[in-house]
């Protein structure tokens, strides 16, 4: 799953897969359009239920590839994650944190923020599949 064409061959390879409808799925929508293969994968597709993540779908079988974000894949038991997109499919998504003008809690909320940026939440952030910055 290192290079695009891999992926697009397991992609093509799987009688199944499954995506989320939200933002990651509608990336991958525009990943596989690009890759030429939107309408083949679509016919493969096997949704999660309502509210539900990509991981469980593939954990009770019901999917042979599912694809989000690996922060919502790590603790899903009973599967094997394979490793993220080939790096030029990939989309980073950056998250912030800051402390509201308006706020009545200003010395909680600066020492909350400056929290997120120590070496701890570091360690804890790339544990749960993410890229601290």
């Amino acid at each position: 799953m290192s290079t695009p064409q891999a992926f697009k061959a397991a992609l093509l390879a799987a009688k199944s897969v499954s995506y989320s409808s939200g933002a990651s799925g509608l990336f991958l929508v525009r990943v596989l359009e690009r890759l030429g293969i939107a309408n083949e994968v679509k016919a493969k597709l096997v949704s999660p239920r309502p509210g539900e993540v990509v991981g469980p779908v593939v954990a009770r079988g019901d999917a042979e590839i599912g694809i989000q974000q690996l922060s919502e894949l790590l603790p899903v038991a009973g599967i094997d994650i394979i490793g993220p997109l080939p790096a030029e499919l990939q989309r980073k998504i950056a998250y912030g944190a800051s402390v509201l003008p308006a706020t009545t809690q200003r010395d909680a909320a600066q020492e909350f923020v400056k929290s997120l940026r120590s070496p701890a939440a570091a360690a804890i952030i790339k544990k749960k599949g993410m890229d601290p910055v």
